[in-house]
């Protein structure tokens, strides 16, 4: 009998757990959570003179610089038995909480999430100085004169001066979420069981190990949709807002344009719904032809 393997693109062994839902749980840690500490981290040191500023931006972006799979052998020594997290924890009478952190089921996910966190903070934080630095300090005085804190400052002046900035970081993230496939593979191998298992790790499982090349390809085609979204839309709008002459104004562009700036929700929800139904029929296609494409064996 075939194997099923290719059904657990949307569900899990138990259809319940969609593999697709790992990669939302990684969004959350590799995207949002980053974005987060940058836009504070910025907000931070654009405030206050520290001598060594360079230093310290030097030091947070290195975790950018390193190669993926020494950054997996380094956290796969901090999580293990032996390693920093457990030995702080013994040091400080919390002996019940150490455990094998990349071995439990319930929390592999999130400690693979966290050191996309650690990963891409730094790289946030480098693009917002650079926008906040951008920024003219006239709009600065005039809030300060008009009585803002420090919170209102940031909300009426500094966070509408990153749009750009924010725009760039997220597509940088999401797609880095999304395409992650070293740094789980050879810290977890999408383990225990399958709980590390997202659609990248899933893919090459089913192309490489069991050889089910057309349901393989079928999941490549998915997640070439999804980040080919973000990239179509991040370059043109960054560099041409879709012109000169609406010459760049991608269907993305359109859609975003049609959302955010002449605010047509439901016109753009529509294009989005074509968007999404596009990607899927591909995916589907991709799916129903995979046995006519690829030989198994007799299976």
């Amino acid at each position: 009998m075939r194997s099923t393997r290719g059904r657990l693109l949307l569900a899990g062994p138990n259809l319940r757990e969609p593999n697709f839902f790992r990669s939302v749980v990684l969004i959350v840690f590799y995207s949002l959570l980053p974005i987060v500490i940058g836009l504070l981290l910025a907000a931070l040191l654009s405030r206050i003179r520290i001598r060594g500023m360079g230093t310290y931006r030097v030091l947070l972006f290195l975790p950018q610089t390193i190669a993926m799979v020494v950054v997996a052998i380094a956290w796969v020594w901090i999580y293990s038995q032996n390693g920093p997290v457990n030995e702080f924890l013994r040091l400080i009478g919390l002996d019940g909480l150490t455990r094998a952190w990349l071995g439990d089921f319930d929390l592999a996910l999130p400690a693979i999430g966290l050191v996309g966190t650690w990963l891409n903070s730094g790289l946030c934080m480098v693009l917002f100085i650079a926008g906040v630095q951008k920024i003219p300090q006239d709009l600065y005085d005039a809030a300060r004169v008009d009585g803002a804190g420090a919170v209102r400052e940031f909300f009426a002046v500094t966070l509408p001066g990153l749009r750009n900035e924010l725009v760039v970081a997220l597509t940088l993230t999401v797609i880095f979420a999304l395409r992650n496939f070293d740094l789980i593979w050879v810290s977890t191998g999408g383990g225990p069981g399958d709980a590390t298992t997202v659609p990248s790790v899933l893919l090459y499982e089913l192309g490489f190990e069991a050889r089910r090349l057309g349901t393989g390809s079928a999941i490549g085609v998915l997640l070439t949709g999804l980040i080919g979204t973000f990239q179509s839309f991040t370059l043109p709008w960054l560099l041409t807002r879709g012109g000169p002459n609406y010459a760049t104004e991608l269907y993305s562009v359109y859609l975003y344009r049609n959302a955010f700036v002449f605010f047509k929700m439901g016109y753009a929800s529509a294009q989005a719904w074509v968007m999404f139904v596009i990607i899927v029929v591909f995916t589907v296609i991709m799916f129903r032809v995979s046995g006519r494409m690829v030989y198994y064996g007799g299976r």
